[in-house]
């Protein structure tokens, strides 16, 4: 579980997040969307600490975010998986040697390494470019690359920071269903995007910022599948050409 409470993040005298509260249960999917300068990067940066909020508490799990002290940030890293725009793989490193990397960090045995990062790779659909570098892959495999990295310590929440920001909407309607795919094992997704149309075809929970604050936020019980709402449209007519 996430909780931001009563969030505050200033910046010499910017105002990146104000009076910022929710709450994520774990295996939810969630979009924070909003236009640039919003603050969810921000939101993203205090969750993994690398920086703390002016005021406020946030909360995963049994960390106290808020209250972390420095020698602790490096756990509460690897417990969350962190996808980014502009991938940061490592351009000298194959994918597999870029995916071990994560398992470096968190002094994973290495005698498990290659079967933990097989099996990511192809969960991902990258099981025969494992041995390429990253210049000789396409933008929507560089994505799947990074998301294999991020899953590869198993962590129970992934972080996706418009993944699919600089790709064509038919790789980005790829990664959006590898991710949900990764969710229905129970992972828990938060996906920042200001791309309208991935939200709405998604049918996910939506928290909206503005201006560093939630305008909006749309739990799944308030959404609706495209049946529900085409027998909706189809009650309206039903009642308009009756009352004719």
């Amino acid at each position: 579980m996430l909780k931001f409470i009563s969030v505050n993040k200033q910046f010499g005298d910017i105002t990146a997040l104000e009076d910022v509260n929710f709450r994520i249960d774990d295996g939810e999917f969630v979009f924070l969307t909003g236009p640039s300068g919003a603050g969810k990067t921000t939101l993203l940066k205090l969750l993994i600490r690398e920086f703390a909020p002016t005021s406020g508490e946030i909360y995963y799990g049994d960390w106290a975010v808020h209250e972390l002290r420095k020698k602790e940030i490096p756990h509460l890293r690897q417990s969350i998986g962190s996808v980014f725009q502009d991938f940061q793989l490592l351009d000298q490193r194959t994918v597999r040697e870029n995916v071990q990397v994560a398992l470096a960090v968190k002094n994973i045995p290495k005698h498990e390494w290659n079967d933990r990062v097989e099996h990511v790779l192809k969960l991902v659909g990258l099981g025969d470019r494992i041995d390429l570098f990253p210049s000789q892959l396409s933008g929507g495999e560089l994505q799947r690359a990074v998301i294999a990295r991020a899953l590869v310590v198993n962590p129970d929440l992934i972080f996706a920071d418009e993944p699919t920001g600089n790709l064509d909407w038919e790789t980005t309607a790829q990664i959006m269903e590898l991710l949900e795919k990764i969710n229905q094992e129970g992972k828990t997704i938060i996906v920042t995007t200001h791309n309208k149309e991935v939200v709405d075809k998604m049918k996910k929970r939506v928290i909206e910022l503005k201006g560093g604050k939630v305008v909006h936020d749309s739990h799944p019980k308030d959404l609706k599948s495209p049946d529900a709402e085409a027998k909706e449209d189809k009650e309206k007519v039903k009642e308009e050409n009756t009352e004719k």
